[in-house]
């Protein structure tokens, strides 16, 4: 029997050409394409549609749908399950206690989801940044591994005393909520290394803030302090105080047992004077910026010790030349305002 015969017919007494040189007369007669070395052959089977759509014949007869982005059979079609069916709360908890990571940033949450919960003591990073969040359930005090808690810019009022059990806890991150007081439990956090409350309505800090022996980096920037607690003399690891922005007048004279304190920056703020021996008594202080404060520079530099911060101040930024650091437009700033 004749084989099925495909495309145009070919006139009697011509021979067919196995495969027609791109510029053989024979193709050009009869304005054929040119074949495509090394092709793939498949039979293309019309089928009427109102969307025209691609359908290409298997082996079987069995038709399968070309996928219009990328030209290849739907993944469905083909057997396999599509990868937003696969992710379920079941395999999120899977991974994350992997990974011990958990990073839902903008991700409209009201509340912390359950299975956030779930990980346990496998999870080590939570972070919940831009969401609508107004209230830390409970059940964060009992994830007692984790290493870092960054919840800002959220709607939180207030934070639960049992995050006092966070004990391995080593930066805790709140800033640009709603938070007015902070739970006297947060001086148990012996571990933490970084304490940033900016941009709420803090009336005060905790007593226990002294507590907190390993603390470096301590902001509480925009809030409504009028005053730093005297405690703030325990944080003996202190590196660096931002409390800008807030109605501060007094600075306790326990500041001046820090010394490891390397910058302070109270900008913004109703301060007159400073404890006497600041700038004597903390030999790492390098950066002291005092902007929007009633106190003179005159004052500031009658201080004793203030020809010693001064050197330290400019032997910083000496060695920050030497190094090719890239200095902003405030580097050699004075720190407070000329009257």
């Amino acid at each position: 029997m004749p084989g099925k015969q495909y495309g145009a017919p070919q006139p009697s007494g011509e021979r067919h050409p196995a495969v027609a040189p791109a510029d053989s007369e024979w193709t050009r007669s009869r304005q054929i394409p040119p074949a495509a070395p090394n092709c793939l052959h498949a039979e293309v089977v019309a089928r009427p549609s109102p969307l025209k759509q691609n359908l290409f014949q298997n082996r079987r007869g069995k038709h399968l749908r070309v996928s219009p982005s990328r030209g290849r059979p739907a993944a469905a079609e083909m057997g396999c399950c599509s990868s937003r069916s696969s992710d379920s709360p079941a395999s999120r908890v899977t991974r994350w206690r992997s990974t011990g990571i958990v990073a839902l940033r903008d991700a409209k949450l009201k509340v912390v989801p359950q299975e956030v919960l779930q990980v346990g003591n496998s999870l080590r990073t939570l972070d919940l940044t831009n969401n609508k969040i107004v209230e830390v359930p409970q059940e964060v005090g009992t994830i007692v591994n984790m290493q870092r808690l960054v919840l800002a810019g959220n709607l939180i009022e207030n934070i639960p005393a049992n995050i006092g059990y966070l004990r391995n806890l080593k930066i805790l991150t709140l800033d640009r909520n709603r938070i007015t007081v902070l739970p006297e439990e947060l001086g148990s956090l012996s571990n933490l290394q970084q304490l940033t409350v900016s941009q709420n309505s803090l009336l005060c800090l905790p007593k226990s803030v002294g507590d907190l022996c390993n603390m470096l980096l301590l902001n509480v920037s925009d809030n409504k302090l009028n005053a730093l607690p005297e405690s703030i003399g325990g944080c003996k690891s202190l590196e660096e105080l931002q409390a800008n922005g807030n109605t501060i007048e007094d600075v306790p004279s326990s500041i001046c047992n820090l010394a490891c304190l390397k910058s302070i920056s109270l900008n913004g703020n109703k301060i007159r004077q400073l404890p006497p021996n600041l700038l004597k008594d903390c030999k790492a202080l390098q950066n002291l910026s005092l902007h929007s404060n009633p106190i003179s520079m005159d004052q500031f530099q009658q201080m004793d010790g203030f020809g010693e911060f001064e050197a330290r101040r400019r032997k910083k930024f000496d060695k920050q030349i030497d190094s090719n650091v890239m200095m902003g437009s405030t580097a050699l700033d004075e720190g407070i305002d000329l009257r």
